[in-house]
């Protein structure tokens, strides 16, 4: 793994850009982008869509598309235009691309999954046994949803771990700018999801995304977690919505009922202290795993776009 300080070549990439924008206009223009997708753009958005009436496939895609792109298009947005008015150098991760694609999905989906165990072994989640035969087009529903679900993963960590967590881990020192964009990352989720625990929740998964980051060098593993998190939650095991499953399918149905503090009550799975559990058992590896970069690959320059990387 990567060190966790400022020769991390994440970090670097922001300190020898060319141009050094202060950390303070960043994390204001992130934060001003954010603001805007979750309280301003949702309501004209909503009287925008349906583009498409009915609950066909075709329908559902069609809108759920048009949503996501009017949603998260000011997050690649914001994000290129800094990286490429800063002029960072290009860096392809330590760890290349498939590793890391690779090692990001395992960790996203293993706490997802691990987190429905623990929800399970408390006696909070059931399968349901009326999922949908499986078909071509129960199978073509879940693909396209996986694309949508990485549409907008992709945009989320562009902007909080693309752009704006190297500049503060550059200008403010490696804990400090995690510990903002983690921050901001929660509040962000907070609309949809606002217990407590559920934004505590989130920031674990935005803190754990980082620490992805950082360790790999790139936004590979951290876009494949936040992938894989949210695509076995909605598209493998069914959780969202809950109860039933997402309008374009699933391969099983899982149901949370019972205790909130388990099954998350009206925030899903997300509220629960399972998930807790799950993701601070993986931050804490992140986190607190070997600091030298001894047995780590060396990081390379050049070749392809950070967004890659």
């Amino acid at each position: 793994m990567l060190p966790l300080n400022a020769a991390n070549p994440w970090i670097a990439s922001a300190r020898d850009a060319l141009r050094a924008p202060s950390a303070w206009f960043v994390l204001a223009s992130a934060a001003a982008v954010t603001a805007t997708t979750v309280f301003v753009l949702p309501p004209p958005v909503s009287d925008w869509l349906p583009i498409m009436d009915g609950d066909s496939l075709a329908a559902v895609t069609l809108n759920r598309t048009a949503l996501y792109l009017l949603l998260f298009i000011s997050f690649y947005a914001t994000a290129l235009i800094g990286v490429f008015w800063e002029r960072r150098p290009a860096r392809i991760g330590a760890w290349g691309l498939t590793p890391s694609l690779l090692l990001g999905f395992w960790v996203g989906f293993g706490c997802l999954a691990a987190a429905l165990g623990l929800t399970f072994a408390a006696g909070a989640a059931h399968r349901v046994s009326d999922t949908p035969p499986a078909s071509w087009n129960a199978a073509t529903g879940i693909g396209l949803a996986g694309l949508l679900v990485l549409l907008q993963c992709w945009a989320e960590e562009a902007l909080f771990r693309g752009w704006l967590q190297p500049v503060l881990c550059d200008r403010w020192g490696v804990w400090a700018g995690l510990a903002v964009t983690t921050v901001l990352f929660g509040v962000a989720h907070s609309v949809r999801t606002p217990s407590p625990v559920a934004i505590l929740n989130a920031s674990l998964a935005g803190l754990m995304f980082g620490l992805l980051a950082l360790r790999t060098g790139g936004l590979a593993a951290p876009i494949a977690a936040h992938f894989g998190y949210n695509w076995a939650e909605q598209s493998i095991f069914g959780l969202t919505p809950n109860p039933g499953v997402d309008a374009m399918g699933s391969v099983f149905n899982f149901d949370l009922a019972g205790p909130a503090i388990f099954s998350g009550g009206p925030d899903e799975l997300n509220g629960s202290i399972c998930v807790t559990i799950a993701l601070g058992a993986v931050t804490l590896l992140l986190g607190l795993g070997r600091l030298g970069s001894r047995h780590a690959p060396a990081a390379q320059s050049a070749g392809m776009s950070w967004l890659d990387s």
